[in-house]
């Protein structure tokens, strides 16, 4: 093994433990430093498997994500682009950090962003449905994050602290100096705020999910990013068992009165380009509503 494999090797483990295992089973996310585009290419091109402790916790917990949309036994290992897309979630993580400083200055936020639109530039569609279902268990709570922030006031003054527990000398003699302290949870399409990145932000978020077309359709019913169709997404729904997975996943999302709703508005979406794909996306919508109704008549 090589220097560089070393590198990578333990890149993929610190990202595992700090990133990925708690994107996949809940917890606290410690995204690691920037990575960048060239970072992430290289990582891409040798692509390492996660071993060390927390390689079979993400296995597993993968596993799980993936067996409640369909019977398998094992996971594949995380291909070129699924490392990109990882990385990607990283970046886009970083730029919202209030400690994001350097070269750039206060533009160092939208640049990097910038870097992680060229690293999915180069994430191509799931080739397969094996390979939509590795990628939907990396992201299927991707959409669930928070951030906590943390508003401390005091008798002369206030400040907000952004994902990070309050630094003592914010509140410290609490009685003394009346130290009051009120969260608010964030969630992750409004983590930029008002910023003047936000909008490239928003589109560059909107991509990582549009990768993952299990995701997509599960959460089709968002407010920000907003869904629509896309050609990952309409592959998927092109073979019999893609649909049948991908019905799947909009049952066990919080959307799943509304999708034969939402999707019959994405098909009209879509025939202002292609009639064929339109009428793809309607016979799923009725799919999905059909499937709908048989649940019902059996819990009833």
């Amino acid at each position: 093994m090589s220097v560089a494999d070393v590198h990578v090797q333990q890149f993929a483990e610190d990202l595992a433990e700090r990133l990925l295992l708690p994107l996949v089973v809940g917890g606290r996310l410690e995204p690691l430093p920037p990575i960048g585009e060239a970072r992430a290419v290289v990582i891409s091109e040798m692509p390492p498997n996660v071993v060390g402790e927390s390689g079979p916790g993400l296995e597993r917990a993968r596993l799980a994500v993936i067996r409640r949309l369909c019977p398998v036994d094992d996971v594949m290992d995380f291909d070129s682009c699924e490392w990109l897309i990882a990385c990607a979630v990283n970046d886009l993580l970083q730029a919202t950090s209030p400690f994001l400083v350097g070269t750039f200055g206060k533009n160092r936020p939208r640049r990097m962003v910038e870097m992680v639109e060229g690293t999915l530039d180069r994430v191509t569609e799931p080739k397969t449905l094996a390979r939509a279902l590795m990628r939907h268990s990396l992201l299927s709570r991707l959409l669930e994050l928070v951030r906590v922030d943390t508003e401390v006031s005091w008798w002369v003054g206030s400040e907000t602290v952004r994902g990070i527990e309050p630094p003592a000398r914010l509140v410290s003699w609490p009685s003394l100096r009346r130290v009051r302290t009120e969260q608010t949870k964030v969630g992750l399409a409004e983590m930029p705020g008002e910023q003047p990145w936000a909008d490239v932000w928003i589109r560059a978020l909107a991509r990582v999910v549009a990768a993952s077309p299990l995701t997509d359709l599960q959460s089709l019913g968002r407010r920000s990013p907003p869904f629509s169709m896309t050609g990952s997404t309409l592959g998927l729904l092109q073979t019999h068992a893609g649909r049948a997975v991908a019905a799947r996943a909009i049952e066990r999302g919080r959307f799943r009165g509304r999708a034969p709703e939402l999707l019959r508005q994405a098909a009209e979406a879509v025939a202002r380009v292609d009639d064929d794909a339109a009428g793809v996306v309607l016979r799923f919508a009725d799919q999905v509503e059909e499937r709908s109704r048989q649940m019902e008549e059996l819990s009833a």
